[in-house]
């Protein structure tokens, strides 16, 4: 009887750390180097390489979880819905491609807008409560207590 190969073996970090760079890669359509900043600043050393390459070894994983995630929602629904309004984000074409080729695919910054604005209330109490319209505008005035700046190089005078 064999045992199931770890595929995290060999690996510096630990999995959590693994899934944790990947998953912000994925999900959240950050850079590379977005990633590597939010990792310093939780005290974990990596480069920007070392996060392309567990990406690009580990996010089949994420793929898999949207196909899954989308068999559920159509399976809930009942019906194949004619368009789907999605981000830019790589994996759900990936998805879309095996569980409904059919439908067509919308990803524009636009279209998802009344996903987006679901949020719209809590920003809107953020705003009020810090008086910041981003994280930019309140890394800029230091007031967030982050103790740096997100990315240095996307805000002037720095």
């Amino acid at each position: 009887m064999s045992t199931p190969s770890n595929p995290y073996r060999g690996f510096r970090f630990p999995a959590e750390i693994i899934n944790q760079a990947v998953w912000l890669y994925h999900c959240f359509s950050l850079s590379l180097r977005e990633v590597e900043l939010i990792l310093a600043a939780r005290g974990i050393a990596v480069s920007y390489e070392t996060i392309r390459e567990w990406s690009l070894r580990f996010g089949r994983t994420y793929a898999k979880t949207l196909k899954r995630m989308l068999r559920k929602l159509l399976k809930r629904q009942g019906i194949a819905p004619r368009v789907l309004v999605t981000d830019k984000l790589a994996s759900y074409a990936a998805a879309k491609r095996t569980v409904m080729p059919s439908v067509e695919r919308r990803q524009h910054k636009g279209l998802n807008n009344r996903a987006e604005n679901s949020h719209q209330p809590t920003r809107r109490l953020d705003h009020d409560r810090w008086g910041h319209l981003t994280l930019w505008s309140a890394a800029e005035q230091g007031s967030c207590g982050l103790g740096f700046l997100p990315v240095p190089h996307a805000i002037q005078g720095c």
